[in-house]
């Protein structure tokens, strides 16, 4: 399985990593059900993004800043569930 190494990388010892991915891969239909949920919110995000009434509104930059870090994190949480059998 590939998981991403984000999920070892302050572990020492290999034992720990072990425990820690035998955790992670018994986790997986949750995974899957929180990637189903992260990317029905970035897909919504997306779509309120291209609205064209954001433009209307004098906060429009800070507005399209947050929408931009959320899709980051977003995406972030996506990749870091996207574990390979």
């Amino acid at each position: 399985m590939k998981i991403s190494p984000d999920w070892f990388k302050h572990l020492k010892g290999d034992e720990l990593k072990l425990e820690r991915k035998e955790f992670v891969i018994g986790q997986l239909p949750a995974w899957k059900v929180m990637k189903e949920i992260l990317q029905h919110r970035l897909d919504n995000l997306e779509v309120h993004q291209a609205s064209k009434s954001l433009y209307d509104s004098p906060n429009w930059a800070y507005l399209q800043a947050d929408v931009n870090a959320e899709a980051r994190t977003l995406r972030e949480l996506l990749i870091l569930l996207t574990i390979e059998e």
